[in-house]
């Protein structure tokens, strides 16, 4: 076995040791208290059930994130589990690649040290709550980023394989386009330094331009041919960039993009973490330029794009899509080092990472309650509650409506389905989301409805009984707090037979 197999399987046994502590789609988790991750893996559900993305279901995320979730699905169709073993495997790619970047500047056993300290950047509390589509596309921004620097670190007129460089910049960049685009634009920089690189030293841009196309086509093409033949690419195109780009507008109307994000920009740069997140990239590559024979600035100006573009609407989980630039001080770090670490250091810093997941998560006040699966708790009583409902329903894949609320993965045992293309709220909804999404609930499609009774009320102009007029019973109500710590009361209702 090669070294880099042997490092790849100890990356991999490390990613099922440190998600199974602090994934909460791990088996010692529940699945109560979701954001992100009920939706994609409701998507994921919808899509292998057989109803079609942007049509019968959609969000603003790519195809190929809900094709992740769909075979977590498939893999476990009444739990995360099966997303936990994928994100196992995502974890030990995205480790891996950290290992290779670092080898291109330190000897092997400070590269694995560098890819084991990745864990407590990738996992800080500040921003992650749980595995979301910034965790995949890191994977493709950490192979990306390993073949920018592995060029870079070429001495004058000495060029890496152009094909295989360019190629797999395009795939990765085609990849996160059909993950989430805005990242695809970050990754977009290193393809423009990569560019660069080859025409001053060959004085041409086609044969890497070409190459790229390829790699790019190579990863869409599948997709195109899926939505061409089911008559979706339309629906997939308007939904995915035109819905997706109208939900990210300002909120105040007379805001313009450019203003807006100056102010987003400046509340970034007042933030204490995320000003230091910043300049721990400069620094990084400030440090990390002194390493390479030419071009030297690139990893800084990379790093800084990233943070540039993750800056637009400045919510705190949009900056793990920078985790890995840090990276450049590790490294750093490591270097100054006079010997290399021992086994016994190995062993120890295991031990420093798992008392530091379970410090952090029960800082969080999630550690305890999720990982004592069978301890009771809020949450969990109100979560079971909610699902009792549902699993009275003799319906196989009852159809659920969340109205002007989120997906949080009620009915998950159950299996539920999307009532239609706008089963939950949206971020940004534009009156034509928030029509259709009222049209949903007159139609009387639903088996099941959860809702924010006063909230929905408002929004749409309905009598405060709107619901039960139209032939559902009230079931069950909760008052809680939401993923954002504010004060709701949820209520589920079940649709009676006429």
């Amino acid at each position: 076995m090669t070294i880099d197999r042997k490092v790849f399987l100890l990356l991999l046994l490390w990613s099922v040791a440190v998600l199974m502590l602090l994934s909460l789609d791990s088996p010692i988790h529940g699945s109560y208290n979701r954001a992100d991750s009920s939706w994609l893996y409701m998507a994921g559900k919808a899509w292998m059930c057989g109803l079609k993305p942007y049509v019968d279901f959609t969000d603003s995320k790519g195809p190929l994130l809900w094709l992740i979730y769909g075979i977590g699905y498939l893999l476990a169709p009444h739990s995360y589990v099966g997303v936990y073993w994928l994100s196992c495997i995502l974890y030990a790619g995205i480790f891996y690649y950290d290992y290779k970047i670092a080898r291109l500047f330190l000897d092997d056993r400070r590269s694995i040290m560098a890819a084991l300290l990745m864990t407590f950047v990738y996992f800080w509390h500040w921003y992650h709550y749980e595995v979301r589509a910034e965790d995949f596309s890191t994977l493709f921004v950490t192979i990306s980023l390993y073949q920018l620097l592995r060029l870079l670190c070429q001495p004058d007129g000495l060029l890496p394989d152009l094909r295989h460089t360019s190629l797999t910049l395009g795939a990765c960049f085609m990849a996160l386009v059909l993950i989430k685009y805005n990242i695809a634009l970050m990754q977009g920089s290193m393809i423009l330094v990569v560019l660069w690189y080859y025409h001053r030293q060959c004085n041409t841009l086609l044969p890497p331009l070409k190459w790229h196309v390829i790699g790019a086509v190579a990863v869409a093409l599948p997709f195109v041919v899926y939505f061409v033949v089911t008559g979706t690419w339309s629906a997939f195109i308007h939904e995915y960039f035109v819905n997706t780009f109208l939900t990210v507008q300002p909120g105040d109307k007379d805001a313009t993009v450019l203003s807006s994000y100056y102010e987003e920009l400046m509340a970034a740069i007042h933030s204490p973490i995320k000003i230091t997140l910043l300049l721990c990239i400069i620094y990084g590559g400030w440090l990390l330029s002194y390493r390479l024979p030419h071009y030297r600035f690139a990893p800084m100006f990379v790093g800084v794009c990233f943070f540039l573009v993750s800056t637009r609407h400045n919510y705190d989980y949009y900056y793990a899509i920078c985790d890995v630039f840090l990276l450049y001080l590790i490294i750093h770090s490591l270097s100054l080092l006079r010997k290399p670490l021992s086994r016994w250091g190995f062993i120890a810093l295991m031990l420093v990472v798992a008392w530091w997941g379970i410090y952090e998560n029960t800082k969080k006040g999630q550690f305890l309650e999720r990982v004592a699966i069978w301890a009771e708790n809020d949450d969990k009583e109100f979560f079971n509650a909610m699902n009792q409902y549902i699993a009275d329903c003799p319906k196989p894949h009852p159809l659920i409506l969340n109205l002007l609320a989120f997906e949080y993965g009620f009915g998950i045992e159950q299996e539920t389905l999307p009532v239609g293309k706008y089963w939950s709220l949206q971020n940004g909804m534009t009156s034509e989301m928030k029509r259709e999404h009222a049209e949903l609930l007159t139609s009387r499609k639903a088996d099941f409805i959860i809702a924010y009774d006063e909230k929905a009320c408002k929004n749409f102009g309905f009598p405060r009984d709107v619901i039960t007029r139209l032939g559902y019973e009230r079931c069950y109500s909760h008052t809680h707090k939401n993923i954002s710590n504010k004060k709701v009361t949820s209520t589920i209702y079940r649709k009676i037979n006429k």
